[in-house]
């Protein structure tokens, strides 16, 4: 598969956590496996009680195997240089970037199809979102 997948995150530990529960089902948690899929992780200057300390926990048991401190937030362009910062870490032509407050639903084979599809493209850049089709109260309509 060969693939990057770089997390932004700052100050939302709750919901860094959600996602890397979600993308365990991805890479095994045993140093000894090499795994085809790297996860870069970007902090953008957390100050939350215990989420370097977590983010920490996450790379010495293999989840996260490259995480990046960032001490100072850059306001108005700290998600770009995050992402630049991903994008030359990286070891592979692919990169799937997530946001900490989102959450991976699906299979490494689904995956695996997109990346399948991705390379038959004629196409740079593939941006693939999951939609809520309903809330607690009611159904969305969203052919409207």
């Amino acid at each position: 598969m060969n693939l990057s997948i770089g997390i932004i995150s700052c100050n939302r530990l709750k919901y860094l956590k959600g996602l890397l529960k979600s993308l365990e089902c991805l890479k095994p948690l045993n140093l000894q496996l090499k795994s085809d899929i790297e996860i870069i992780l970007v902090d953008n200057g957390s100050t939350e009680k215990g989420l370097i300390e977590y983010l920490n926990s996450m790379k010495s048991e293999g989840l996260i195997d490259k995480l990046i401190l960032n001490k100072e937030r850059d306001w108005k362009n700290d998600e770009y240089k995050a992402k630049n910062i991903i994008i030359n870490e990286s070891l592979h032509d692919i990169i799937f970037f997530l946001q900490d407050d989102s959450c991976f639903i699906g299979t490494k084979e689904l995956l695996n199809k997109y990346i399948e599809d991705l390379k038959e493209s004629d196409a740079v850049c593939l941006d693939v979102c999951g939609v809520r089709m309903c809330t607690i109260f009611r159904k969305i309509d969203y052919s409207k």
